[in-house]
């Protein structure tokens, strides 16, 4: 059964120049959200009841080429898609979701990143 995973940032960290990235993990069938630089357990909460200080984003179920997994925001580069015969076709955008699909996109272009 595939399960919905997120990673958060705490904005008013951001907005510190402060960068901590908490990924999700699940103890006792609660939710919560640790640090990624210490696994230390910082905050629990449930996903529906998270405030506007909170940037949720959802694990889009792909990785890149180094095994990071790819979320919610984070911005890509693709070269030399299957579908196009140009070898020197590029494509630099940010990942989104869009009328419940993951979505790759910038300016000119868009593509869906369901198979």
């Amino acid at each position: 059964m595939n399960r919905f995973k997120f990673r958060a940032w705490y904005k008013p960290h951001l907005e510190q120049g402060i960068v901590e990235m908490f990924e999700q993990v699940e103890i006792d069938y609660e939710l919560y959200f640790v640090s990624s630089k210490d696994k230390e357990v910082k905050y629990k909460f449930y996903i529906p009841f998270i405030d506007d200080d909170w940037l949720i984003e959802q694990f889009t179920g792909l990785c890149d080429k180094n095994g990071v997994e790819i979320c919610e925001g984070d911005i890509i580069k693709v070269e030399h898609l299957e579908d196009l015969d140009d070898d020197d076709y590029t494509f630099i955008g940010w990942i989104e979701m869009y009328h419940g699909m993951f979505i790759a996109g910038n300016e000119d272009e868009y593509f869906s990143l369901s198979s």
